[in-house]
């Protein structure tokens, strides 16, 4: 079979806030994801460890950053995605996850963005 294969990693980072981390990998290294829930809320709530049943919206719950996640990060490569992308991406998600975001974080309608307001790192 010769159709292109597209790799979808759907993940969370633990003392992470998603749509916080999601913000960071935008805003800090012009890296693109998407968070939420992913028009799946009984399973990723269930995933996550939180009430299936309880009532939401897409997109990712208010919360500010730090606060526990309760929506999950979710990543793309397509067949055409060069390692040189890949590699940025994983050194971006090591680099937040041991030395956190160089930038501060507002939630804003709901999502979180960075604080323009606020001194940057």
């Amino acid at each position: 079979d010769d159709a292109p294969r597209v790799g979808v990693i759907s993940f969370v980072v633990e003392g992470w806030n998603s749509s916080h981390f999601a913000a960071a990998l935008s805003a800090e290294y012009g890296i693109g994801v998407r968070d939420g829930l992913f028009c799946a809320h009984p399973l990723v709530r269930t995933l996550l460890g939180s009430d299936p049943g309880e009532a939401g919206e897409c997109g990712a719950p208010e919360a500010e950053p730090g606060e526990r996640s309760l929506n999950a990060i979710r990543v793309s490569f397509g067949a055409g995605t060069p390692d040189e992308h890949v590699e940025r991406f994983l050194r971006a998600v090591r680099e937040l996850v041991n030395d956190g975001a160089r930038w501060k974080y507002r939630t804003e309608d709901g999502r979180c963005v960075p604080d323009r307001g606020a001194a940057q790192l």
